[in-house]
């Protein structure tokens, strides 16, 4: 919060605070640098109201109208003396462009692949007079994200340095959050258990999952909106139902090249089945359902939804489908995820096979505490849009998106 280096970044586990510290010391810019003009990202516009600005109000809330205003529709904080924080998404990096800031922070800055608009915001900081800082606030992601890169190894990709004075690495644990409870750290210990999600969601610790599920899967590749005015042939939804785990929607759609573009998610923890109704509303009325999950696509069918049995549960037909729909096909994968799936790409990114003692990577269940809903969801819709999938790992072929 204090670091007058160039580019801190706090590391933490989930519920560390760190959108918390990211606001304080956005504020405390504000009042120290008169005419300042700051600018905080979250990856999505969403985001920008269900993180940024509820954690500013439960912070500042007291001294609205007084010590600062929000503008709603400029989604911009002003200060009496001059100073002004703009809050942005961070999905869209050409939107950041022109800009002439003072300081920047990024929250959440690993959830999809927020690189570009990283840079983007450094080449931003160009307000004279003032001290300028760009800061970074996330829950590791794997050792080959770029936070890593840079705060780690103070390399960039291709080999150049990166001054450690300037790319300055604070790290915390959730535990480390005092507001927190005794009964909801153990809660979320229990449910992690001595696992490498613990280590990375708990610990706040860049991890290298071994047995990685998907190990084609490139965020700077696959993660990418269609193009405004794209046409689709088919669109139909993927749903797991997670009970106290994730429940989660996808939503594909498959382009004129037979191509599948995920454009959609809905994910939500311990979601009951109105809440899925109701979130149902807005995807597709042709819904893939877990094959076993008869009693919620029976209540989903008798509430209106064309919820429809998956052609099957088994597991390495799942993961062949989305695993062939990630490969390189003429320098093109068939399936794009968009930024507005930050869900379904964390888990696509992260899931691993479980081990056994011997060390031994198995291939037919993932490693315990992995939370793989959306990706189920995904394949679920796969299944209805490849042709052949019946029930095992479709063969190994040579695969023509469109070409």
């Amino acid at each position: 919060m204090f670091s007058a280096a160039r580019h801190p970044a706090m590391i933490s586990g989930r519920r560390g605070g760190k959108t918390v510290a990211s606001c304080v010391k956005a504020f405390l810019y504000a009042h120290e640098h008169p005419g300042a003009l700051i600018c905080l990202t979250v990856n999505t516009y969403p985001a920008i109201r269900d993180i940024i600005v509820k954690t500013w109000y439960s912070l500042f809330g007291a001294g609205l109208g007084k010590m600062w205003d929000y503008k709603v529709a400029d989604a911009t904080i002003t200060f009496p003396n001059g100073s002004n924080i703009l809050l942005r998404a961070s999905e869209d990096p050409d939107k950041l462009r022109g800009l002439t800031l003072a300081a920047f922070g990024m929250d959440e800055a690993a959830i999809s692949n927020q690189h570009e608009a990283f840079q983007v915001l450094q080449a931003t900081l160009s307000q004279v007079g003032y001290p300028h800082q760009g800061w970074v606030t996330t829950t590791p992601k794997g050792i080959r994200s770029w936070i890593y890169q840079r705060w780690v190894k103070n390399q960039l990709k291709d080999g150049a340095e990166l001054d450690p004075e300037e790319y300055v690495l604070m790290q915390a644990h959730t535990r480390d959050n005092t507001y927190l409870t005794a009964e909801y750290m153990a809660s979320l210990e229990a449910s992690y258990g001595d696992t490498k999600w613990a280590q990375q969601e708990l610990e706040g610790e860049f991890v290298a999952f071994e047995g990685q599920a998907f190990p084609e899967f490139d965020e700077n590749v696959h993660v990418k909106s269609p193009p405004v005015g794209m046409k689709f042939k088919r669109e139909v939804a993927g749903f797991d139902w997670g009970n106290v785990r994730p429940s989660a929607i996808i939503e594909c759609q498959q382009d004129q090249t037979g191509r599948v573009w995920v454009t959609r998610e809905w994910y939500k923890r311990r979601a009951d089945l109105g809440e899925i109704l109701n979130a149902m509303g807005d995807f597709p009325n042709r819904v893939y359902c877990d094959p076993t999950a008869k009693e919620e696509r029976e209540f989903l069918q008798r509430s209106g939804v064309g919820a429809r049995k998956a052609r099957s549960n088994d597991f390495a037909l799942r993961v062949s489908l989305v695993g062939r729909r990630l490969a390189l096909v003429a320098g093109e994968p068939g399936l794009y995820i968009s930024p507005d799936c930050p869900n379904l790409i964390e888990e696509i990114g992260s899931l691993t096979y479980a081990k056994q003692r011997g060390q031994d990577i198995l291939n037919d269940k993932w490693e315990p505490g992995s939370d793989d809903h959306a990706f189920d969801a995904l394949a679920y819709a796969l299944m209805e849009l490849d042709a052949g999938a019946r029930g095992r790992p479709l063969p190994t072929i040579k695969l023509q998106w469109g070409h």
